[in-house]
């Protein structure tokens, strides 16, 4: 009688059936520091894999994962985690983008209330390793819009529905030596100590390079600004951490979302008139058309207004300077949230369409369905 044993070509047969992917690869050979680290890479690590996939590509510093009942900070990122990907479309090409917010056990404790240690310490652990950071600006904005103790202990004696966000990195994922993109949360500062967001940060800028201070860019801008009563509604400051021309960005957010409130402050009432953003204006129109966004006034969330009970908010405006610029470039995020998505995704690929994104454009609605 003669007895085979067939165990070891069951287990070679199962193994087989698990597909080999660079997920699963990187994953077998990862030696994680601590369960926060394998838990965040499990989190985003697939849909990061999926996305560079489609986009046809040839996290340490993240701190405790959240877990049912432990809620360590009030974060900017949207839909509150700290972890976001996207993507972006530039002439026919897609790029991956991700950022976060650094962030540690220490973050939401007495020891550090608004998470400002874990930033410096992740550019510094970047710096260590190689890579090319300019810190410039950063330690320069820092000094100017970060919360003191004295301002800390002022926020103390008060209610605020602000999060507690501080600082978010980001990057581009184009090349081996991808430059960092550094965002600062000007409001906390802005309530702690009584003076508008908008005038903190244009002072701040001014002072950090005397060619933008001076240029006509940053002085119309600035002038739109006090005009139209939007200094309160500076949010955000961003900037590229690179040694030469880095480009510094303010955000403004509007709860007027209407076409005419769009092409004011696209042109800043009529003083940008190039054109290259009168092409902008009349693409931006287009988009707007195709994705059908209703007109209305609107909540606006990023002001630590409360949210609405449809998720809609209002309009997010992204003003460009450079040194010596003779105009800033004006941008728009359109508020999405609370529309539907598949309708979303159809005006998209029917603007790719008009762009002469074919390919994009007869793949997207697709690829967002097997991504999402």
């Amino acid at each position: 009688m003669t007895v085979v044993d067939n165990s070891a070509a069951r287990v070679t047969a199962s193994k087989a059936a698990v597909p080999t992917t660079p997920y699963t690869v990187i994953s077998d050979s990862f030696d994680f520091e601590n369960e926060d680290q394998e838990l965040w890479w499990k989190d985003t690590a697939p849909l990061l894999l999926d996305l560079m996939v489609k986009a046809q590509y040839a996290l340490p510093a993240l701190g405790p994962f959240p877990r049912p009942g432990f809620q360590q900070i009030e974060t900017a990122v949207p839909s509150g985690r700290l972890f976001e990907l996207s993507v972006n479309f530039q002439q026919a090409a897609s790029t991956i983008r991700y950022d976060f917010e650094p962030t540690s056990y220490l973050a939401g404790t007495c020891r550090d209330p608004y998470n400002q240690i874990m930033v410096n310490q992740l550019l510094a652990n970047l710096q260590m390793a190689g890579k090319n950071v300019n810190t410039r600006l950063h330690y320069h904005f820092q000094n100017a819009l970060s919360l003191s103790k004295e301002d800390i202990a002022n926020l103390q004696k008060i209610e605020s529905d602000l999060y507690t966000t501080q600082h978010i990195v980001a990057w581009d994922l184009k090349g081996n030596d991808d430059p960092l993109k550094m965002y600062l949360f000007p409001l906390a500062k802005s309530q702690a100590v009584g003076v508008p967001a908008g005038r903190l940060v244009m002072d701040a800028v001014g002072e950090s390079d005397t060619n933008i201070q001076i240029s006509p860019g940053f002085a119309m801008l600035n002038e739109y600004l006090r005009e139209k009563e939007l200094l309160e509604n500076v949010y955000i400051l961003a900037w590229d951490c690179v040694d030469h021309l880095p480009r510094i960005k303010v955000y403004i957010a509007d709860p007027e979302v209407t076409v005419a409130k769009f092409k004011d402050l696209w042109t800043l009432g009529g003083r940008l008139k190039s054109p290259t953003v009168l092409k902008g204006l009349e693409l931006v129109l287009d988009l707007w058309s195709c994705l059908g966004i209703p007109e209305g006034v609107r909540s606006t969330t990023e002001l630590g207004q409360p949210e609405q009970e449809d998720g809609r908010s209002g309009l997010t405006f992204v003003f460009e300077l450079k040194a010596g610029s003779l105009e800033p470039e004006p941008k728009m995020y359109f508020p999405l949230v609370g529309e539907n998505d598949l309708q979303v995704a159809n005006g998209l690929a029917t603007f790719f369409n008009r762009l002469g994104w074919t390919e994009m454009a007869s793949t997207y609605v697709t690829d967002l369905k097997d991504t999402l």
